[in-house]
């Protein structure tokens, strides 16, 4: 093992400040991170400069990633709004039919997100989500197409297997431009943007109904075909103006806005952290018991999620509505619920907690769950009114539950490869979610919001039990001699801090 230590920086007024923690880095790698990426002499930024930089970013940044998200989104719903506008009778597919149909999308997820994660690390994300959008425009517009069930199992799993990257992939991209402390943020307002999707995928679908029989086509097929036209448009505009990383970035950032970004990081990620695969790293993931935690929340959590994702609608007409009617009305939710996401991430990010916020709100989600199935005899504002709280606290508990994730670890590689695991373990939640609201359940679906009702508490009592874990870890590092921090500041993964500190996992 060789020993580097830091180069010196500079403070603000040019003065030069010598700060030289000292990193054990192997013969593989020549250099840490802040040596490599920034000049021998840097000048520490003041608190106006990094402000000035996080809005920039914003400002750039953020409108992509919410357009993504947005039509990720809507390609994936397009399936729910579809059933009301025809597609089981004229494609004669049974109720079980369609339930695979829903489902084969987190089939695709689940064979294809970790592979998926790690080549948008090797291409970079501009390439690499411009062509998932050009692809899914692609099979949009096939779907509209199909004449059978066969077929749009098959379209909606080819779909599922291209989109794989989008999520993991744009949780992986923000913790490349911002802190642990703005994660959170920034991923609810992509996250946010679902929520959106949903709500505009209600009126647009609204008014598509009208559209049905224009030109001999069905209004499910008209749904999917303008639904593909500006998702093929948002992959343009991807390639053409989203950055890649910091490192990479010489465009939007000038050299001292570079130089900036660059120092924010690797702060956070220290010397130890390589932005390299390697297999320790990839075997270094499954060794980690928080990884397995995370995956079996995120696994239990996607049940309500999705379900209500696909199956609103339904829900909705549910309660006495006719389809037209159903469409416009299941948009009032989802506005709740991105009311939810913004201002719970918030007030997460501005505690710095993430487990107590999930594991509140998915209590509260049973609440909602609870009322749909006791007030069935209350008539339909009462159910409909149930339905909202609901789904506001299934989406509220979201934003900080893809925070804590990407805040548990360091190490950019491991990370990347963490989330896309976890996120296709999610993928198992997604197969559950698209199966809880069966035909024979309909119109109250009690049976569906049972289950849903179990997998929220579910999720909050691991959640509870993650907090309490980590926090445990957290007081075992804050107790570590230095000579016991030496002998684990060797480990590959995320416990190497740029000051010679170990990290403390946001609990």
């Amino acid at each position: 093992m060789a020993s580097y230590q830091a180069p010196p920086i500079s403070d603000s007024k040019k003065e030069q400040v010598e700060v030289t923690p000292s990193f054990d880095v192997d013969d593989t790698h020549e250099k840490g991170i802040v040596s490599s990426e920034l000049p021998e002499k840097f000048i520490i930024p003041t608190e106006e400069e990094e402000r000035r930089l996080v809005r920039k970013q914003d400002r750039v940044l953020m409108p992509m990633m919410m357009l993504i998200y947005l039509f990720f989104d809507l390609d994936g719903i397009t399936l729910g709004n579809s059933k009301l506008a025809g597609l089981m009778e004229d494609i004669d597919i049974t109720g079980d039919q369609f339930n695979w149909a829903a489902s084969a999308f987190s089939f695709g997820f689940i064979l294809c997100e970790v592979p998926a994660n790690m080549l948008l690390q090797n291409f970079g994300a501009r390439k690499w989500l411009s062509m998932t959008m050009f692809l899914s425009s692609i099979i949009l517009a096939s779907i509209a197409s199909v004449h059978n069930g066969k077929g749009l199992i098959a379209g909606r799993f080819f779909l599922g297997c291209v989109q794989a990257a989008v999520f993991p992939g744009l949780v992986y991209y923000v913790s490349l431009w911002y802190t642990r402390k703005e994660q959170g943020a920034r991923m609810a307002w992509f996250l946010v943007m679902g929520s959106v999707g949903s709500a505009v995928g209600g009126i647009v679908a609204y008014g598509i109904m009208f559209m049905d029989y224009t030109r001999g086509l069905r209004a499910w097929r008209w749904i999917f075909i303008i639904i593909a036209i500006p998702t093929f448009l948002v992959a343009v505009i991807v390639f053409l103006v989203l950055p890649d990383t910091p490192e990479r970035q010489k465009r939007f950032l000038s050299p001292r806005e570079r130089e900036i970004a660059i120092y924010r990081l690797a702060k956070e990620k220290g010397a130890g952290s390589q932005e390299h695969f390697s297999w320790e790293r990839f075997k270094s993931v499954f060794k980690d018991w928080k990884v397995w935690v995370f995956a079996a929340i995120n696994v239990t959590c996607m049940v309500p999620i999705v379900s209500l994702g696909i199956f609103m609608p339904s829900i909705v007409k549910g309660m006495g509505f006719s389809n037209l009617t159903a469409q416009g009305m299941s948009a009032p939710p989802w506005v709740a619920a991105m009311i939810g996401m913004i201002v719970i991430s918030w007030h997460s990010d501005k505690r710095g907690e993430r487990g107590i916020h999930v594991f509140l709100f998915c209590m509260l989600a049973c609440v909602g769950y609870l009322l749909l199935i006791v007030l069935v005899d209350r008539g339909w504002v009462a159910l409909y009114v149930s339905a909202i709280i609901a789904t506001f606290c299934v989406f509220a508990a979201n934003p900080p539950r893809v925070a804590w994730v990407a805040n548990s670890f360091g190490d950019p590689t491991k990370k990347g490869i963490a989330i896309a695991f976890i996120s296709s373990c999610a993928s198992i939640g997604s197969v559950i979610g698209g199966q809880i609201y069966r035909e024979d359940d309909k119109p109250l679906y009690i049976r569906g919001h049972a289950i849903a009702l179990a997998f929220s508490g579910v999720t909050a009592l691991l959640s509870l039990l993650l907090k309490i874990l980590l926090r445990r870890e957290n007081k075992r590092r804050d107790a570590l001699s230095s000579e016991q921090y030496q002998k684990e500041s060797h480990k590959v993964g995320d416990d190497v801090m740029y000051h010679s500190l170990l990290q403390r996992i946001t609990a």
